[in-house]
């Protein structure tokens, strides 16, 4: 009988794993007989190693190339036997395998599983998070994401691998922003169909303005602001009185509940806190020649008219600025309000 072909392999594919290109080619170094010599070879591609039938299927050649496989969770093998020109066929074969094909592109994530930042809500926290529900794969799994975060509702990343993970945490600038989402599989395949989520707006002052307020002798009401970070976790926020008279001095209140009070106890501001109203007056600021002065704010030790509370997610707060004023004598004012929601 003749002998086995040896080195038998794919120089296209590799042994056990993935591919995206369905044609497979294999060489082998020519098996060898001592009499008549190689007639050809009987072959056998197939999802085992399978010992090939009697029929002489090529010549005495060192390479095949296969037609395109379909994509297939099976295995691909292929398996060789020699004959030689007497019509001895060797009893033994030669088989390398298994190789798998997949050429289907997979599906781009659905949907939001979850977010630190609500679809369309503006935040000043500028670290998001978003975790997407898994895309699918019919056949070789899939590998990971390419993710690009863009302004625009409808970027498309670029086919780069980014994350196995499904989600992304950045930091990211003020502005309006939008994560894209698309997935490769094991294969090397990616999608065509893009996910977009957002959009995501991130601030540079936290929370929101509200109530309406008196100018003071500097002929500008009082602004109220805040930035940092609305998660009560990072305990990073500051706020900021400003448009104040120079040189003046002042303190922040706080409450959880918002309210109104025209001109309290002769102020011409207005109270814009309702319920027990906390006071940093241990905190005395001055204004200086910027008719501004700020806070950096402990919010495990907010205070309140019986003693201080913790800030934690899912809380409403509202801050405002008292501070003396003339019109033309000594009084008082106030700035408008800062109402922020905590996650």
């Amino acid at each position: 009988d003749p002998g086995l072909v040896t080195n038998l392999g794919s120089p296209s594919h590799t042994v056990g794993q993935w591919s995206n290109d369905p044609t497979i080619q294999w060489t082998w170094t020519a098996a060898t007989d001592n009499l008549s010599g190689i007639q050809g070879y009987g072959i056998y591609e197939n999802t085992s190693a399978s010992l090939p039938g009697q029929t002489l299927d090529i010549g005495p050649v060192t390479s095949f190339t296969s037609a395109a496989y379909p994509s297939s969770n099976s295995p691909r093998y292929f398996n060789i036997r020699s004959v030689d020109r007497s019509d001895n066929w060797d009893a033994q074969f030669a088989s390398t395998g298994p190789y798998f094909i997949d050429t289907t592109l997979p599906t781009a994530p659905p949907s939001i599983q979850t977010t630190t930042h609500p679809v369309g809500s503006t935040r000043c926290e500028q670290r998001i998070t978003v975790r997407w529900n898994a895309a699918s794969d019919a056949h070789s799994g899939v590998q990971g994401y390419g993710i690009f975060w863009s302004p625009s509702p409808t970027s498309n990343p670029g086919n780069v691998l980014d994350t196995t993970s499904r989600q992304d945490t950045e930091i990211l600038a003020p502005g309006t922003w939008y994560l894209h989402v698309k997935t490769v599989d094991v294969a090397g395949n990616w999608s065509t169909a893009v996910a977009h989520f957002g959009p995501f707006r991130i601030s540079d002052e936290c929370g929101s303005s509200y109530c309406s307020t008196n100018a003071s002798s500097r002929g500008l009401p009082g602004r109220m602001s805040a930035t940092g970070a609305d998660d009560a976790s990072d305990n990073d926020l500051r706020v900021e009185a400003s448009q104040l008279p120079t040189n003046t001095v002042g303190f922040f209140l706080a409450s959880a509940t918002s309210g109104f009070v025209a001109n309290p106890g002769g102020s011409q501001g207005n109270l814009c806190l309702g319920g027990g109203v906390g006071r940093y007056s241990n905190t005395v600021l001055n204004s200086g020649a910027t008719g501004s002065f700020g806070l950096n704010l402990d919010l495990t030790a907010v205070p309140t008219p019986t003693g201080s509370i913790s800030i934690t997610a899912g809380m409403t707060y509202h801050w405002q600025a008292w501070f003396r004023d003339a019109n033309p004598g000594v009084t008082s004012n106030l700035t408008d309000g800062v109402r922020i929601l905590f996650y």
